[in-house]
């Protein structure tokens, strides 16, 4: 299996689908890079969809994949994505996730 599934700059139904196929099929360790690598990626784009993408991909991290010692660097991408896409209220609510990481 390449690493070209998580590698993708660009973003549509097919891109979509081949990444959750590989997704799958990854044992649990290169699940989860595969998830911050190319939600990395698609961050950097401006089309809305595609930062939607990226911040799904960032939930399913968060959801089957947390790290505390990796958190922070997901939160912050989360935050980044979530202020290109406009949603300033989802950016606040992991900028609050961000500072409980620091208290604990």
């Amino acid at each position: 299996m390449s690493t070209n599934w998580y590698n993708r700059s660009a973003w549509n139904d097919e891109a979509h689908l081949d990444f959750y196929k590989n997704y799958k099929l990854a044992p649990k360790e290169e699940q989860e890079k595969a998830l911050i690598i190319q939600a990395r990626l698609l961050s950097e784009n401006k089309d809305a969809t595609v930062l939607k993408a990226a911040e799904s991909l960032l939930l399913l991290w968060i959801a089957n994949h947390f790290d505390r010692k990796k958190a922070k660097d997901v939160y912050q991408l989360t935050i980044k994505v979530c202020k290109r896409m406009g949603d300033i209220d989802r950016a606040n609510q992991f900028e609050t996730y961000l500072k409980s990481l620091k208290h604990r």
